[in-house]
């Protein structure tokens, strides 16, 4: 679809109007310059005393850090088959990725005893404590085992 407003080239964003000041026209061009390029470069990257460049990923909301980060792996192979002889690629912080994994059952089990303290400090009753210390674990077994039953009843 194409509009008035959609210029065909880059350097034709700078001709956009912004905004109508006493009689006069204000242009992208007078505030700032528009190009097809990249970004500065702002960082060295170093490994092993060595300038290198590093690539990041990241994830969309609803993707599993974990099964992106196995996907890559396998694909690893394929990229370093193909890259220029002398080239070396090396993941760096998958070893961080699997003990973040550890310390996010960590916290849940710290945040799951701070609410039974503060459930019971509050309400003074240790029965609504008794039943938070249960309903937590078993909400958060019934959500993951939920999308498996779902996904099986569509395939039947």
């Amino acid at each position: 679809m194409s509009l008035n407003s959609s210029p065909d080239a880059v350097a034709a964003l700078n001709d956009l109007p912004v905004k109508y000041v006493n009689g006069a026209v204000v242009y992208v061009r007078d505030v700032g310059h528009v190009r097809d390029g990249f970004a500065v470069q702002t960082n060295i990257v170093r490994q092993d005393g060595r300038r290198s460049a590093l690539l990041t990923v990241i994830k969309k909301g609803g993707a599993s850090t974990l099964t992106i980060v196995k996907q890559l792996k396998e694909l690893l192979p394929d990229d370093r088959a193909a890259a220029a002889p002398g080239m070396e690629i090396k993941e760096l912080s998958t070893i961080a990725l699997v003990r973040a994994g550890s310390r996010r059952v960590d916290g849940g089990a710290i945040a799951a005893l701070l609410t039974a303290v503060m459930i019971c400090w509050f309400l003074g009753s240790w029965r609504s404590t008794l039943v938070v210390i249960h309903v937590d674990p078993v909400s958060i077994l019934t959500s993951l085992a939920n999308p498996q039953r779902r996904s099986a009843r569509r395939s039947t």
